[in-house]
């Protein structure tokens, strides 16, 4: 077993604070690019008294733009445009001799970027007069400038939330462009860790967790439905307790439920009820208990609820009671919506070789759920995303599956999510790491429909060099769904949130885009969460190392999105 896999990605929380030959490189354009040549020189004697006038004549090969029938593919290239030169023979100078446009690679000389753009510049670094909006990746390799704008031209443009000639704060277009907005500045300690969850009237909140001063302390700030601060944040730990990260959920009351790791002299997983004000509404009880093992304070756990309050925790623990028999395991347990347990702890994994762990659960509206994690193989140092159905009593429904179908994550975890609509659909995403040298990373999602069956085919949501630290998932009722991550630059500097939306057929709907506004060092990785109401309402939040701001200041930062995607956040403060 190799527990340094898990310590060695995700203590870095803890102890932070306590490419390649390019596709299309074949023989085939090797080989004509070198009989071209030959061709052209030979073309170099082919002009003519009438060339320059435009017109093919004689032995010309071209005049001006009259190349006639020929083509960068029929001399041997993959694409581009044939040109001509002063005499009369071709010019392939714009000819491509290895890759094409959609090949994921950018052809410099002919393409300023390909599929995607891996850290695309601001619409404002064109110089073309914009002043927001994040550039994409057009069908034909040139830049796509769709959610490019400009503030003050009395035209909603790009990704703008408004334009108007005020100046009048809050009023939703007082800069025309959303902004991410400080939800924790904890000069001297390190928030991390963010969970997000709406309530049912459209407030929400985030969960976000400090390390000083050699305890953990986690906290918990509503907005309201307009996203205005709702109070001062509420302090969720335990007095005298070690406790973990607190993630939360609304019931369909209004109440908050928040669960967490309380590590006394017996590991404890407790969850508690807190009202309307985020205030302690009643007296926390026991999920599970571990004596003599541990349930790991650093592998937060996950909870999922449904419509009728009714919700399944699942979480990570190791050894005493609660084991499966080799390294890390994940259990579950289910409560009604009353909040009283649904028989005891069980097992989630029947794969027990080294270590599981990463839980992530959904459970649909009739008491189905599913649950995801990490699967580490210490013989081939890799990782898989796997999968385990189970029906409305609790009871595994069919068995436990790979998500990533023989092509796992070298080396790093694959941080799986899962998020669900209230009929049953699915989805999960997941990333992974292709090479044993460096790092290529693939985000990836697979939706399942109602019967919790594979519905299409493995979704490549983006693919990129640079590390991914974490991901998170949300679905509306209709299906329509939402994926971020963080990310880190190839050169592991700079690190990032970024996001791409999907309808509910699973087609994307636009390019992927950087939802954080600046980038920033690479002391922590970037830990982001999302929440989504049914209606499609968006909040995400992360937590970061702000470049920005006096060394060790950390934050926690937040932004929400409108159903079609728009930023509209104003700062809440």
């Amino acid at each position: 077993m190799k527990r340094g896999s898990y310590t060695g990605t995700l203590l870095v929380l803890l102890l932070v604070v306590s490419g390649g030959g390019a596709c299309g490189d074949d023989d085939g354009g090797g080989d004509n690019s070198n009989s071209n040549l030959n061709e052209n020189s030979n073309d170099n004697n082919n002009s003519s008294p009438g060339c320059g006038n435009g017109v093919r004549e004689g032995d010309e090969t071209c005049d001006g733009t009259d190349v006639g029938a020929e083509t960068c593919e029929g001399r041997g290239f993959h694409g581009g445009l044939l040109l001509c030169n002063d005499d009369c023979s071709y010019d392939e100078t714009n000819c491509e001799l290895v890759g094409w446009c959609g090949d994921g690679l950018v052809q410099s000389a002919w393409e300023v970027c390909d599929s995607t753009l891996m850290y695309p510049p601001a619409c404002e670094d064109l110089g073309l007069g914009y002043d927001g909006g994040t550039v994409g990746c057009a069908a034909d390799c040139t830049y796509d400038e769709s959610s490019c704008s400009v503030c003050g031209n009395l035209v909603v443009e790009g990704i703008e939330v408004c334009d108007e000639d005020d100046d009048v704060v809050r009023d939703g277009c007082h800069h025309c462009l959303a902004t991410e907005f400080p939800v924790a500045d904890a000069t001297g300690l390190v928030p991390f860790a963010p969970s997000v969850a709406f309530g049912p009237d459209g407030e929400f909140v985030v969960t976000y967790t400090t390390m000083g001063t050699g305890a953990l302390t986690s906290y918990v700030q509503r907005f309201d439905a307009q996203g205005l601060v709702d109070g001062a944040a509420v302090f969720l730990s335990s007095v005298g307790h070690l406790d973990g990260v607190h993630e939360v959920v609304f019931d369909p009351a209004g109440r908050l439920l928040t669960v967490w790791v309380r590590q006394d002299s017996v590991p404890t997983l407790m969850a508690q009820y807190l009202d309307a004000g985020g205030q302690p509404d009643a007296t926390p009880f026991v999920v599970a208990e571990n004596p003599g093992g541990d349930i790991l304070l650093y592998l937060s756990p996950a909870v999922s609820i449904n419509s009728s309050g009714e919700f399944v925790v699942a979480f990570v623990a190791e050894g005493g009671t609660l084991t499966d028999g080799d390294g890390l395991g994940v259990f579950a347990r289910r409560f009604t919506g009353l909040g009283v347990p649904v028989g005891g702890v069980f097992p989630v994994n029947t794969t027990t070789v080294d270590d599981q762990a990463l839980p992530s659960v959904a459970i649909a509206s009739d008491g189905r759920f599913l649950v995801v994690w990490d699967n580490y193989n210490s013989t081939t140092d890799t990782h898989q995303a796997h999968l385990q159905r189970f029906d409305a009593q609790g009871a595994a429904d069919g068995v436990e599956v790979d998500l990533t179908a023989g092509v796992p994550s070298i080396d790093f975890v694959t941080y799986p999510k899962v998020t669900m609509a209230p009929d049953g659909r699915a989805v999960v995403m997941w990333a992974r790491n292709l090479s044993v040298s460096g790092y290529v990373y693939e985000t990836l999602a697979l939706r399942l429909d109602a019967t919790f069956s594979v519905d299409g085919t493995e979704i490549l949501v983006d693919a990129s060099p640079g590390m991914r630290a974490s991901n998170g998932v949300a679905m509306a009722a209709d299906g329509a769904f939402m994926l971020l991550w963080g990310e880190t630059s190839p050169d592991l500097e700079i690190s990032m949130v970024r996001s791409r939306r999907y309808n509910a057929l699973g087609a994307p709907i636009g390019p992927v885009f950087q939802m954080s506004a600046t980038g920033f060092y690479f002391d922590e990785f970037v830990i982001p969460a999302i929440g989504m109401a049914p209606g499609g309402n968006v909040a995400v939040a992360w937590s970061v190392l702000n470049s920005h701001a006096v060394e060790d200041s950390r934050f926690v930062y937040a932004l929400r999105y409108d159903a079609q995607g728009r930023a509209y956040s104003v700062n809440p403060w």
